[in-house]
Parts: C-alpha cells; sequence; structure tokens
C-alpha cells in the first residue's frame, strides 16, 4: 500500500509539471510535432502507394492523376506522362511491396511545431515477366495548398539506366516562373547582353553606380555558349538530356489579414550550367516576384556565379546584395 501511494503521488507530480510546462510555453500542440506529423504521413503514403497500385493495374490515368497536386495535375501534358509511364514497365504487375518506411524527409520547425514536411517512398514492383521495378513517390504534406500532395513519381529499372516520371517536383508554386527568369538570366550572361541582365533586378540594385560593372564581371567570368534545352514552360527539371540544368525556387509569402499575398520573396538555385567551352556552372539569385509596400525591391536583388563543384576555374563573382523578406 505504501508503495503504491508513493507512486500515485510520483505520477500525480509528474502530471502537474507536464500540465505546467504546457501552460508556461502556450499551450504545445502534440499534433504538429515530428513524432505526429510522420506518422500521419506514414499512413498516407501507404493508401497512396495501394491506390496508384491499384491505378497502374487498370492502367487508369484519372486514378493515378487524382493523387497528384494540384500544380501536378494543372501540368498540360500530365494525362500523357501518365499513361506513357503504364507502358513503360515489361508486362502486368504479378507482385508489389511498399517500403517499410519512409525513405526521404525534409522539414522544418518552429518552437515544435513542424511548418513544412515532405517525404518520399518506395513501391518495389515484380512483373509476370520477371522484371523488377522501383516506384518511387515524392509527396509534399505541409506545404502550400497548390503543390500539397503527390509532387511526381518515377519508374526506374534497377541496374540499368532509364527510367520515366510523371507529375513534377515542386518546391514551390513559382518554380514555372523562377525557371524562366533562370533561363533568360542565363542566356543574357552568355550573351554578354548587360541591359537585360539589368532590367531584371529591381530598380533598388539596379540604379547603384557599382551594379554595371558587377554585371561586367559576372559576363566576363562567363565561357562559352549555353547548351541547355529552353522550355516554354520553365520547369527545368528531370533532364533527358545531360547538358540541361535544374531550377528550384524556395519561397516564402507574406500575406495581408484576408489572406491575399502582399510579399513574395525568392531564392533561386540553377544547376549545372553547361556550356559548349566544356564549363559548368552553378547559378544562384534572389528576388521579390511581388512587393506591395515598397514596388522599388520588386526584382533581382542578387546574383551570384560559381563553379559548379568548385571546378579548376573557381569563378565566383556576384552582383548586388541580398535583400529578403526581413529586410
Amino acid at each position: 500500500m505504501k508503495r503504491l501511494k508513493v507512486r500515485h503521488i510520483f505520477l500525480s507530480v509528474l502530471a502537474a509539471l507536464i500540465c505546467g510546462i504546457a501552460a508556461f510555453s502556450g499551450c504545445i500542440d502534440l499534433s504538429s510535432s515530428i513524432m505526429a506529423v510522420r506518422s500521419r504521413a506514414d499512413k498516407l503514403r501507404k493508401e497512396m502507394s495501394e491506390r496508384i497500385i491499384a491505378g497502374f493495374k487498370e492502367s487508369d490515368v484519372s486514378a493515378v492523376k487524382e493523387q497528384f497536386c494540384t500544380k501536378s495535375q494543372e501540368l498540360p501534358d500530365i494525362d500523357e506522362q501518365i499513361a506513357y509511364s503504364f507502358t513503360f514497365m515489361d508486362g502486368n504487375i504479378e507482385s508489389y511491396k511498399i517500403s517499410d518506411s519512409i525513405g526521404y524527409e525534409g522539414y522544418g520547425s518552429e518552437y515544435g511545431k513542424v511548418d513544412d514536411y515532405e517525404f518520399g517512398s518506395d513501391i518495389f514492383i515484380t512483373t509476370d515477366t520477371g522484371k523488377q521495378y522501383d516506384v518511387y513517390l515524392k509527396i509534399k504534406y505541409i506545404t502550400d495548398e497548390s503543390i500539397k500532395g503527390l509532387s511526381f513519381y518515377t519508374i526506374s529499372e534497377p541496374g540499368y539506366n532509364n527510367y520515366c516520371h510523371a507529375g513534377f517536383n515542386w518546391d514551390s508554386p513559382y518554380d514555372a516562373e523562377c525557371g524562366k527568369t533562370s533561363a533568360e538570366l542565363i542566356k543574357a550572361i552568355a550573351d554578354g547582353d548587360a541591359e537585360t541582365i539589368k532590367s531584371l533586378m529591381c530598380p533598388t540594385v539596379s540604379e547603384k553606380a557599382e551594379t554595371d560593372g558587377q554585371i561586367q564581371a559576372v559576363i566576363e567570368a562567363f565561357e562559352g555558349k549555353p547548351l541547355f534545352t529552353e522550355r516554354d514552360d520553365g520547369l527545368y527539371d528531370f533532364a533527358y538530356n545531360e547538358n540541361d540544368f535544374s531550377s528550384h525556387a524556395t519561397c516564402k509569402t507574406i500575406t495581408d489579414g484576408d489572406g491575399t499575398p502582399v510579399e513574395i520573396w525568392a531564392k533561386v538555385y540553377a544547376r549545372p550550367i553547361c556550356t559548349d567551352a566544356g564549363e559548368k556552372y552553378e547559378l544562384e539569385f534572389v528576388a521579390f516576384l511581388q512587393n506591395d509596400a515598397d514596388p522599388q525591391l520588386k526584382g533581382i536583388s542578387f546574383i551570384s556565379l560559381s563553379d559548379y563543384y568548385a571546378t579548376s576555374n573557381n569563378t565566383n563573382v556576384s552582383v548586388g546584395e541580398w535583400i529578403s523578406f526581413s529586410d
């Protein structure tokens, strides 16, 4: 009885202590902890994997398309991408295994609350011809509503350098816009077109006396003509040509009381940029895509050109200054 009483007192004190900590920290939301998010994401990936396999077995484009996020569903050729993926595998699905756990994950959190989460998962397939395939799913779970859901999947045959994909690897809803800017900027640098580079920059930076000289230094550092295939949609990823680059944007959005964006800030990487001179570069820039409070900041404020994986030339030149939404 005595030990029971002591244990009861200990548990009561522990419960009070936990409640006190929760109250002091402003009511901890355990449903947004990383462990809780992982648990829900794990359930989602298994359910989504089963629906995708069912769609594959029936060659049902609509059923598979429903798993994609809004932005991927809106791709003009998404139906054709999915339909082609059905024909990529040799034979019909005989058996499959969903990976035991989430493979890749990326997340951001503040004060213990996860406010950004994405993950990857695999489905291992064997067909009735004896061929084996790996279907890799990339899913955005906590993010902007337009890119929430399945971003893309790839199907590959282990041991062979061939694959197919459907969807797009979204980093932000503004990847297409930033991809077009990346291509325009690369071409302008290669062509020595200082005026176009300057026109892409925000007035706050482009009007500074030192900007012209910095732009010229970037132009002079770039050797050769770029070899990438230009895209009208601005979605530079999943390159089948080894000379193509990938462009990805990390964006931050500030909204007003009605949820309308008033500031959209982007950090963009484009790499590798291959040239006919045998060089490979990496381009980075930051820009306000929108800034209602200060329109003079709309445009690129900072550009950096460097060697891709630090090749022998040791190129590292920049234009402007890093201005972000917090400045």
